[in-house]
């Protein structure tokens, strides 16, 4: 799970080089105001091995998931505030304007759909887990 975060950084670090020096600009002040006033999407519960887990491990795995869940929603609706805000401040008559704007919103995006990714990750690892420790009875 670790490993995939490192990698999905280096990810995006090499799409920002992909795209040239103007999405460089655009990923710098993207991410710059994303971490600004959205904070850093939330970290991962730990999910235990349900193999090994006792009933009050598992229910408190579920707990810090749905609150896992509510933060992470929390730091979507405000990437999808920013790139509205985003597009009110764009005059769309002015192109290179709106092409700035289509950069950031790109990386915006990566972050978005990041996040998504770590969540249907949870979902996943925990639905094994709930397997696991319903298996062992």
């Amino acid at each position: 799970m670790k490993f995939r975060n490192v990698y999905s950084g280096l990810i995006i670090a090499f799409m920002a080089v992909l795209f040239c020096v103007p999405a460089l600009a655009a990923d710098e002040s993207a991410s710059g105001e994303i971490a600004g006033k959205c904070g850093t999407a939330p970290q991962q519960p730990n999910i235990p091995n349900g193999l090994q887990a006792s009933m009050d491990d598992m229910l408190a795995a579920q707990k810090n998931i749905k609150t896992y869940q509510g933060e992470s929603k929390k730091y979507r609706d405000c990437i999808d505030g920013l790139m509205a805000a985003w597009d009110q401040q764009t005059d769309p008559k002015d192109k290179d304007a709106v092409k700035a704007t289509n950069a950031k919103k790109d990386i915006a995006i990566t972050f978005y759909n990041k996040s998504v990714d770590d969540e249907k990750e949870v979902a996943d690892l925990f639905n094994s887990s709930i397997r696991a420790f319903k298996g062992k009875k």
